[in-house]
């Protein structure tokens, strides 16, 4: 883990960063170049994302639906409701604060 100063986050203007190169590859944990997404908003505080393996016919693991609740995308409420904003080359996504553009909740790049 790194550190890394984006001046803003917490009190002390750090963050916690994974540095990528520290997870374990291999044949049971490939490196997946090719990766679909999908964001859904199930209501105006919940969003899922589901990310999967575009090359792989049966797409990659998932737990039960008896196991684990997935609610399903709702079609009354928009994604931009939750402040996300999305980029895809390189994919990144962030939520953002509707009213105040410059909080940022989270932000995944």
């Amino acid at each position: 883990m790194i550190k890394r100063d984006l001046g803003q986050g917490d009190p002390f203007g750090m963050v916690d960063v994974i540095d990528p190169r520290g997870v374990p590859i291999g044949h049971n944990n490939p490196i997946i170049e090719d990766v679909t997404f999908e964001f859904g908003q199930v209501n105006s505080f919940v969003t899922s994302l589901v990310l999967d393996d575009a090359k792989s016919a049966k797409g990659r693991f998932s737990p039960d639906s008896s196991l684990l609740s997935k609610p399903l995308p709702q079609f009354d409420v928009r994604l931009e409701m939750a402040g996300l904003e999305v980029e895809s080359a390189p994919f990144s996504f962030k939520f953002v604060d509707n009213r105040n553009r410059n909080n940022t909740f989270i932000h995944m790049e």
